[in-house]
């Protein structure tokens, strides 16, 4: 089961101060494949790298929530205002958004029941809007051998301060994490025909549109 929301505003709390704006390949994917000058919703932004990006190279009209109160404040200090982005702290799981052309979403799902908020999103844009996920999965067993062997190998290399890695490692112990299996066959179920793809580094990314 997920971690309570409780649990994870904590750990983002204390992530949020020292998380560096860097956008992962799997966020740069999803970046290209959102729609210019859209009304784009995401979800978990944390401190705001990919809302940016959305609103200077594709002109989106970006609502960015997250659960960490201290994320979003980072956020708004980090974003110029002529971006018009507008931060929220909300719980997606309290929320039913309508009329967004694209949702998008980075390293977050894993904290929530994926069949919901995969239904969410899908009720959340328009028809013709797009779902858009980048999220991890566990990779297990001895057919994954190659597979964590090149992930290992070809991991980015960090210089992450003690009390970063510290903050990051207490997260990891409430992460829920899922065969990439397991999600295919939820997502699949929800969104007829989306398109997923395993990439290097425990990530995988999700393209859906709306008929």
């Amino acid at each position: 089961m997920p971690s309570s929301s409780d649990v994870i505003r904590a750990d983002f709390d204390r992530i949020a101060s020292c998380s560096a704006d860097l956008l992962e390949p799997t966020a740069q994917r999803l970046l290209a494949e959102a729609p210019f000058r859209g009304r784009v919703l995401e979800i978990g932004c944390g401190t705001g790298a990919l809302a940016r990006e959305l609103a200077a190279k594709r002109g989106a009209k970006v609502t960015a929530i997250d659960l960490s109160p201290r994320m979003i404040d980072v956020a708004r200090v980090r974003t110029n205002e002529t971006l018009g982005i507008e931060y929220r702290v909300a719980d997606i799981m309290a929320l039913s958004p309508r009329g967004f052309d694209a949702v998008v979403t980075v390293n977050t799902l894993h904290h929530l029941p994926l069949a919901e908020m995969a239904q969410r999103m899908a009720d959340a844009v328009v028809p013709g809007g797009r779902v858009l996920i980048a999220d991890l999965f566990d990779a297990r067993g001895f057919g994954a051998l190659p597979y964590n062997a090149l992930s290992w190998a070809f991991r980015p290399s960090r210089t992450d301060d003690l009390e970063t890695v510290k903050a990051w490692a207490a997260h990891s112990q409430h992460d829920r994490i899922q065969t990439l299996r397991t999600i295919k066959s939820t997502l699949r179920e929800v969104l007829p025909g989306v398109a997923i793809r395993r990439h290097l580094g425990w990530r995988y990314t999700a393209i859906w549109q709306k008929a």
